[in-house]
Formats: C-alpha cells, structure tokens, sequence
C-alpha cells in the first residue's frame, strides 16, 4: 500500500492508541491535509475558495450506548465528569453507530455523571439504540483551524478589509475575521461584533466553509487532525446547503452516493431545471451537475448545458465543500460512505 496524493494535499497516516479515562480505544489514522486558498492574484477579487474540514479532531471518548432517549444518550458504565464534553470546555459532538449502518451525529448540551449521561442536541431514537457504539469529538473552532494569532495566513485588518470566513446559517452568511484594525482589540471577531471575542466559535466537519480573500497572494491552510474511516450522516434542508466531503480524499459523483433513487433519502432527479443542483466551484463560476431522470440524453449524472454526456465520475475534492440546491420539498440525510485514504 503507498500513500495517497491528493489534489489539495497528503495525509500521512499512523494508528495511535488513547486512553478516554478508563476506556482505551484507538484511534483514527491521523495526518494532516493542505488546502490551497487562493488570492486575488488568480484574476478574481475577491477571490473565493470553498473549503471543506476533511479532518477530525481526535476522538476524545467512545465507548457502547446503554440506553438512548429523544434527545439523550446514556452508557452506564461512562467515566466522564458534569460538563466534560459542554460548556467552558467547548463544545463536541457525539456520533452513533446507527441500525441502518450510518454515522448519525448531534452536539452535546450538557454531560451529566451522575445519570451517565449525555443530553444532546437532537432525537437519535430513531436511528440508535442500546448496544452500539458512540464516539466523542471535539468540534474545530476558529483558533483550532486558522490558529489563535490567524497563522493560517488570513488577511487580517478590519471588517472590510480582513479576509472573512463565512459559513452559511440558512440564510446568509455569518461572516468571521481576523480583527487587527479599529474599536475592539485583537483577535477573531464576527462582522458586526467587533468587541466579541469569536476565537471559540464552533466550526463542524460537515460544515462548508467559504474563504473570502482580498490578500493578493494565495495561501495554504494545513490542517491537522485525524481521518474519518466511518460512514458519516450529513443533513441536506431544503434550498440551499454548504456541504462538505468529510473525507480528505475525492469522491466522484457517483461514489458519493448523494443520488439513491428515491428522493427522501437523497437528491431527487429530473430535468437540469426540475432535479436537485449540486454546484462545484471552479476558480470562477459553478460547474452545475444533477441526475438525470426525465429528458433527452438518458439517465444518469449530467452537467447543466450537456445532457447528453455521462458526467458520473466527476469529482468533489477532498477539503472541498459543495452547494447541494434542494428542489425537493423535503430535506434528506446525506449518508456519505467512507472514502478509502490509500490506494494500491
């Protein structure tokens, strides 16, 4: 087996046992992956780089479920502590191992010892039950991706002339930079909060991240961590969502498994303007692909404008995000299937 070269970077891999208190468990290979971020010097300005965090924190605990609840998860035999994995400690996420194989993932708001356990974000019931796995991470923040002094190499300077993190809240953009310039002090803040300090601001691995540069010069962004070897369960609302590959490595479209044949558990096809879009930046505009169910051209993947040509092994890159416009009238739960890290 040899290493895999990727487009955005390389992940070098290596098994590291930990010890999650009295627990121990081994963890995901862990590597680190480098994401490009371009600078106005590519010809657009600003210049726009969507990026997606195809890397994990290490896990911080695992072990097997013992009961679960709507919105709360119970292992008796757990060794954590109140607050352990909420609060001043920042925030996590606990993934489950669920009955139809996925990785089905909330954050936790509050960690209980007493009762073993974790109160959570939203109902799992359904896709988990007593008996299976759970793992714990702790989510990226600003400082954990692009450094507590902006190391990463963001512009920094004010509002409108730092370079901006934005990610998608269902609406607009919550916008975040790195404060150098004016009322507010030093640090990460968020467009219209200069006084907030927004260092601890979770960022999620599922998450899609859009980088608006103003710097001339493009930059790298290493990101360190582990990699997902497990299936990973990403919701898709209606209209638009920033969605990232979770995995460092690139998926084709159809490996990726975003199209299932029934729209209520994936993109729903038809025409280029009746099917769900899924949209890959280019450097300056969107390649816009669908499945194609009803129309000239057959049935399978195409790009808008080519209904005639296969377009199924086109690629989502790792550490890319991707625009997914649902059409459809009812979200779905993107069940991404585990992307191999090396190749014969």
């Amino acid at each position: 087996m040899k290493p895999l070269h990727l487009a955005w970077g390389f992940i070098a891999a290596a098994a590291l046992p930990l010890h999650a208190q009295t627990n121990t468990v081994t963890t995901d290979p862990v590597g680190y992956i480098t994401l490009p971020i371009a600078g106005t010097a590519s010809g657009n300005n600003p210049a726009y780089t969507f990026l997606g965090l195809s890397m994990i924190e290490q896990v911080a605990y695992q072990g097997a479920l013992t009961a679960v609840g709507t919105a709360s998860l119970t292992d008796t035999n757990a060794t954590w502590v109140d607050g352990q994995f909420d609060g001043t400690n920042g925030t996590f996420t606990v993934e489950v191992a669920s009955t139809n194989g996925g990785g089905y993932r909330s954050t936790i708001t509050n960690t209980v010892a007493s009762t073993d356990t974790l109160q959570i974000l939203d109902d799992l019931s359904q896709v988990a039950a007593a008996g299976q796995s759970y793992r714990i991470f702790k989510d990226w923040t600003l400082t954990s991706v692009f450094g507590a002094s902006n190391s990463s190499g963001l512009a920094g300077g004010s509002a409108t002339t730092a370079d901006q993190v934005q990610v998608w809240n269902g609406i607009g953009y919550d916008s975040y930079y790195y404060q150098t310039l004016g009322l507010g002090g030093v640090g990460w803040r968020r467009a219209g909060a200069p006084f907030q300090d927004e260092a601890n601001q979770p960022l999620f691995m599922e998450q899609g991240l859009l980088i608006r540069r103003l710097a001339s010069a493009p930059t790298n962004l290493v990101l360190v961590g582990a990699v997902k070897v497990t299936p990973t369960v990403v919701p898709v609302e209606t209209n638009w969502n920033f969605v990232a590959n979770p995995y460092p490595v690139e998926m084709t479209l159809t490996s990726s498994q975003l199209y299932v044949a029934d729209p209520t558990n994936g993109v729903s096809g038809g025409s280029a303007t009746t099917a769900d879009q899924v949209m890959l930046w280019h450097g300056s505009g969107f390649n816009t692909f669908y499945y194609q169910t009803s129309g000239l051209g057959g049935t399978g993947w195409r790009k808008a404008g080519a209904p005639f040509v296969d377009a199924s092994t086109n690629t989502i890159p790792g550490g890319a995000c991707f625009i997914v416009k649902r059409l459809f009238a009812a979200p779905f739960n993107w069940s991404a299937p585990k992307h191999p890290v090396v190749q014969d």
